[in-house]
């Protein structure tokens, strides 16, 4: 699958070049842009004056403040106020055998999986097994029966 390089403005490579190096700059300093990239330089977030970046173009975009800082504040200050109390947000629950944490929990559902799967192995061969000796059985039975028959032929007959 090949892509055609004339498709492509310089629109989207300046974005695409801005993104690559926000990413890199960001898993390498832990700062997105730690100089301006393309005349963008994102700033640390502080509480009540949250920035994003508003993309149009790369030569028309810009870094903003207060996205909807307004309809958040609804939800997340006013809302709790007026029914009176705090929605309270709870942590995933999780079993103790799901996650297993020190070895010996490893070792033992690894062992019990072994076992269960060798079980049910045993259970299957053994169903095999007694299926083909009945198979034998009626097989020898059938030819049994045909040796002591009397096999009379059209000229015997005649």
């Amino acid at each position: 699958w090949k892509i055609n390089r004339e498709s492509w403005t310089d629109n989207d490579r300046n974005m695409s070049l801005f993104f690559m190096k926000s990413y890199a700059n960001f898993a390498t300093y832990g700062n997105p842009t730690p100089a301006q990239i393309l005349g963008l330089h994102f700033e640390e977030a502080k509480l009540g004056y949250l920035k994003y970046l508003n993309i149009n173009t790369t030569y028309n975009s810009s870094v903003l403040f207060n996205y909807r800082q307004t309809e958040s504040a609804f939800w997340s200050q006013y809302l709790p106020t007026v029914i009176g109390r705090l929605v309270p947000t709870y942590p995933p629950v999780t079993e103790y055998w799901w996650e297993p944490k020190q070895p010996l929990q490893i070792a033992f559902w690894s062992m019990s999986t072994a076992c269960l799967l060798l079980i049910v192995l045993s259970v299957v061969c053994c169903m095999l097994w007694r299926n083909a000796k009945s198979k034998l059985r009626a097989a020898r039975k059938y030819t049994a029966e045909m040796e002591s028959s009397p096999i009379t032929t059209i000229a015997e007959i005649s």
